[in-house]
């Protein structure tokens, strides 16, 4: 017999912000402030958002998010941003992790660094530079048959084509500050965040 698929519900995007903090017994505060983010269908606004998510931390240490809590004060751990679109949704994330008593300040700057997206407030060239770097790390990400053999069958499977992997260069490349500002001013709004706290920081 063929097993019964569940349907799954159409997704509405948050119409509002939603913060939760929950106590735990590690040493560091974690954050997570997640964001509603396209289909892995919507081209233009799929790829934008995969570029934004490179500005604030491109995989490395040379981000927004590297160099405003790492490099210039220290703040915190790690941090990265990344997008995740699936058939019938997607979700922008950033991660932190940091000493409770420094929590605020990265809250904060985590905020600003998302409004410096939504705003525009970075340079055509800085754009094009992260995008040529994403292109590149795509490229060598490929080392083995199997990273070769899973992509072009996720992507066969989602209707692609088993080659879509060949077009990540171009399809980044080609994405402009224009609709970088456009799609984080689109989906970068109403997040859910999550913190959890050591016990002793919680108020």
């Amino acid at each position: 017999s063929i097993a019964m698929i569940a349907k799954v519900p159409n997704l509405t995007p948050h119409e509002k912000s939603i913060y939760e903090k929950i106590p735990t017994e590690r040493g560091q505060a974690t954050l997570i402030i997640g964001f509603d983010a396209p289909t892995s269908y919507d081209e233009k606004d799929k790829w934008a958002l995969r570029a934004a998510a490179g500005l604030l931390s491109a995989g490395s240490l040379n981000g927004w998010l590297y160099d405003e809590l790492r490099g210039k004060r220290n703040l915190v751990y790690i941090a990265w941003a990344s997008l995740s679109s699936m058939k019938h949704g997607g979700t922008f994330t950033i991660t932190t992790q940091c000493a409770p008593e420094e929590f605020d300040t990265v809250y904060t700057i985590i905020n600003n660094l998302i409004e410096r997206l939504r705003k525009g407030d970075f340079a055509e060239e800085e754009l094009k530079r992260i995008e040529n770097s994403l292109a590149e790390k795509h490229d060598m990400a490929f080392q083995t048959q199997a990273d070769f053999v899973n992509t072009m069958a996720l992507d066969e499977l989602y209707g692609f084509g088993f080659n879509y992997y060949t077009k990540y260069g171009e399809r980044i490349k080609s994405v402009s500050k224009e609709d970088v500002v456009n799609a984080a001013k689109k989906y970068l709004a109403n997040p859910v965040t999550l913190v959890l706290m050591p016990k002793e920081y919680e108020n």
